[in-house]
């Protein structure tokens, strides 16, 4: 009788055994799909949100501090620089852009390597996105209102951004980050 039971006892652990792996693998292998459909979804969505932009630094860059003038008109100037961390030699840089006429006026952010830069883009005439594919970025920002981007590049390079919506890399809503080495 006590193997009996045993042997009742062991099928059923075996079936539940095998029903919680049937359902890992079920879960497991939708996962899967989701991303892949995902990722194809995005990439048909846009060629350009997934190419690469990075140039090389241009030549005499020199990165802005707050209140610097004699800064070109298209570069814009940090509202507010402090140390990103107690101790730190990067900096936390914060810069306001406009997205007004299918542009974004400044155009041109300027950052050295590890900096934290946040932007704060008002929309002023219509909805525009924000898309820098090299750090994966893409901000929508509605009519109205402010959005903020914020990222801390880590190589050095000139990086396109562009919006969409105002006719990608080949319009004129586009603007870049240019990174330069410490």
């Amino acid at each position: 009788m006590l193997a009996d039971t045993f042997k009742k006892t062991s099928v059923i652990i075996g079936i539940v055994f095998l029903a919680l792996l049937a359902v890992v693998l079920l879960v497991t292998r939708k996962g899967e799909n989701v991303q892949q459909k995902g990722e194809n979804q995005n990439a048909a969505s846009s060629s350009e949100s997934s190419q690469a932009t990075r140039e090389p630094v241009p030549s005499g860059v020199v990165v802005p501090e707050r209140g610097a003038t004699g800064v070109s008109e298209n570069v814009a100037v940090p509202l507010l620089t402090m140390p990103s961390a107690p101790r730190a030699s990067t900096q936390f840089r914060k810069f306001a852009l406009r997205a007004e006429g299918g542009k974004f006026s400044p155009d041109t952010i300027i950052a050295n390597t590890g900096d934290v830069i946040r932007m704060n883009i008002s929309a002023i005439d219509g909805d525009y996105d924000f898309i820098q594919p090299d750090y994966g970025i893409k901000a929508s920002i509605t009519k109205g209102n402010t959005g903020v981007v914020e990222f801390s590049p880590w190589i050095d390079g000139k990086y396109m951004f562009f919006c969409e919506q105002c006719g990608g890399m080949p319009g004129q809503g586009k603007g870049y980050i240019i990174v330069a080495s410490k």
